[in-house]
């Protein structure tokens, strides 16, 4: 269903056995019929127009997401997906990461394209292997050192990386791409 111009999720709500579900390229604001869809697994909103995703918190099963490219700035209700394993919010607005913060689960994180300035809840996530980082306000990633799992995390244009000789905190210090 990706790409149709879908605008109304209404007519989803009656497929309760669901367990995968491409939404993205479309101009979807209202994920409310989305609530009765408790069998999702893996589901993909990207581009689109949603700013609130309380509905999501009705999705217990959810192990990936994509909210890519929408206009998010309260992330709160994902804090009960505890199944999340892939998840990505890249291009939005989001500042506050402490929703993320009990998602233990996540291997695979896009935080691209925010209004990022504090990572610290992040370090929690002690599963992480990738984390996108890039295009936020990200000034310290002290916090990060914990993140023993991570082979990829990526920094570019934040003002971490604008030092002339930025220190990754992780070892190997090649995880880091500044």
């Amino acid at each position: 269903m990706r790409g149709n111009g879908i605008t109304n999720l209404a007519p989803l709500a009656r497929f309760s056995e669901l367990t995968e579900l491409d939404l993205s390229a479309n101009q979807i604001t209202d994920l409310a019929p989305l609530a009765t869809l408790a069998t999702l697994n893996d589901l993909d909103l990207a581009s689109n127009q949603i700013r609130d995703i309380q509905p999501l918190a009705s999705l217990p099963n959810l192990r990936t997401l994509s909210l890519f490219d929408n206009q998010i700035e309260d992330i709160s209700p994902l804090a009960s997906l505890q199944t999340l394993n892939g998840l990505s919010l890249a291009f939005n607005q989001v500042q506050d990461l402490n929703p993320l913060s009990d998602l233990t689960d996540l291997y695979r994180l896009s935080l691209v394209n925010n209004e990022l300035r504090d990572v610290s809840p992040l370090a929690t996530l002690v599963n992480l292997e990738v984390l996108y980082l890039d295009e936020n306000q990200i000034t310290d990633i002290q916090s990060l050192n914990t993140l023993t799992r991570l082979f990829e995390l990526t920094l570019r244009d934040n003002p971490v990386a604008a030092n002339a000789n930025p220190v990754c905190p992780l070892t190997p210090a090649t995880i880091c791409q500044f």
